[in-house]
């Protein structure tokens, strides 16, 4: 179970953060060729999986996966976003639907 919360948080780290060059606060927009390579690289093997239901955040549609080397298998959600912009706006709804699960399970 630890390993599903920190893989989840991993995936969201990098997903909805940018990387610092030189210093700066400029973004580098990762795509998902990125993202995979980084997953293979520290040994997470993913498997696509077909959506059966609408995972969508701001219009964006999400990457799902299972994790095979995992037991049981575990599965992740790859959000790619246009803009940083994009990204702001769709964490800020993450971060609403995931208020308003908490207080639905209170």
């Amino acid at each position: 179970m630890k390993l599903r919360y920190g893989l989840f948080f991993l995936a969201v780290f990098l997903i909805l953060t940018g990387c610092s060059v030189n210093g700066t606060d400029s973004v580098i927009l990762l795509n998902l060729d990125q993202v995979e390579h980084a997953f293979r690289t520290e040994g997470i093997r993913l498997a696509p999986k077909q959506m059966t239901d609408d995972w969508k955040i701001r219009k964006v549609e999400a990457n799902r996966y299972v994790i095979t080397n995992t037991e049981p298998p575990d599965q992740i959600f790859i959000y790619i976003f246009d803009s940083e912009e994009a990204l702001k706006d769709g964490r800020k709804d993450l971060e609403k639907t995931k208020r308003k699960k908490r207080k639905s399970n209170s």
